[in-house]
């Protein structure tokens, strides 16, 4: 049986092979990427720019229309409404026991529905399912309607007692 000729690195090498020096020894590399070799490359076409501007202004008109929607409050409306400190309530939103939506830079933006009796101390554990504190991570996860709910929105099923199936789905990633 022949066996093909190997590179010898002294040589010059044939086209499409890299030589890597990795602790001092020669290594081969084809000039395929990984995911080429293995056939799971992607297409090369890419949005334009054009078409990425207005995803993003999108995404970024749709947030600030959130941050300015009637049922959000100030820091220092929501410090009041719950009887803290802002400097304790930044605190919170920090840990991932209240949400708080950075608003451009002026301070935080807080859902006024959180407020109402005994839902910020869901707010603390849902945190902990999802593993985020962050305020646009878990409004998103409130406010997506879900499957595995029939269709409501995990807010709606908390609301509606039903916090322990709400913590399973935010576990399991669903």
């Amino acid at each position: 049986m022949d066996r093909p000729a190997r590179h010898n690195l002294g040589q010059e090498k044939p086209p499409g092979l890299r030589v890597w020096h990795r602790k001092g020894f020669p290594v081969k590399r084809s000039q395929q990427s990984h995911q080429e070799r293995r056939g799971t490359a992607r297409s090369a076409t890419y949005a334009g720019i054009e078409v990425t501007r207005a995803l993003l202004g999108d995404g970024l008109s749709a947030r600030r229309a959130r941050l300015m929607a009637d049922d959000m409050l100030s820091l220092a409306q929501a410090a009041a409404l719950a009887g803290k400190s802002r400097t304790a309530l930044t605190a919170r939103i920090h840990r991932g026991r209240c949400i708080g939506l950075a608003n451009e830079g002026r301070g935080f933006r807080l859902p006024k529905w959180q407020f109402e009796a005994g839902f910020l101390p869901c707010v603390e554990r849902l945190s902990s399912a999802l593993g985020t504190s962050g305020g646009w991570a878990l409004l998103a996860f409130l406010e997506s309607p879900r499957g595995a709910l029939g269709g409501a929105t995990p807010r709606q099923a908390i609301e509606q007692g039903h916090l322990d199936r709400v913590l399973e789905i935010a576990a399991c990633g669903e």
